[in-house]
């Protein structure tokens, strides 16, 4: 688990965690991106490369994800990875 500037992500196995101050402080990190809320907890970071889904999780998936602030969400992009390593890149700066 990586904590810094108050966020949580978590890797577990192939799929990748983040808590909500993660999904609220992606805001503007990729240029022209906008976080959009598609209802019931679910977010969706657009860019011109792509979008980066947050979904919602009812429980977190392992105690790796105990600290996290807010709901747990599970990340992914639509463009195999590429997106979510910038992000991550942007976000560990």
């Amino acid at each position: 688990m990586t904590q810094k500037n108050d966020f949580n992500y978590a890797r577990i196995d192939d799929s990748q965690y983040v808590d909500t101050n993660f999904v609220n402080l992606s805001k503007g990190k990729l240029a022209n991106s906008e976080l959009v809320h598609l209802g019931m907890g679910d977010f969706t970071l657009k860019t011109n490369d792509g979008d980066i889904f947050f979904y919602r999780m009812n429980s977190k998936p392992s105690p790796t994800c105990d600290n996290f602030v807010g709901r747990c969400h599970r990340m992914i992009d639509n463009r195999d990875g590429f997106l979510i390593d910038q992000l991550l890149t942007k976000m560990n700066q």
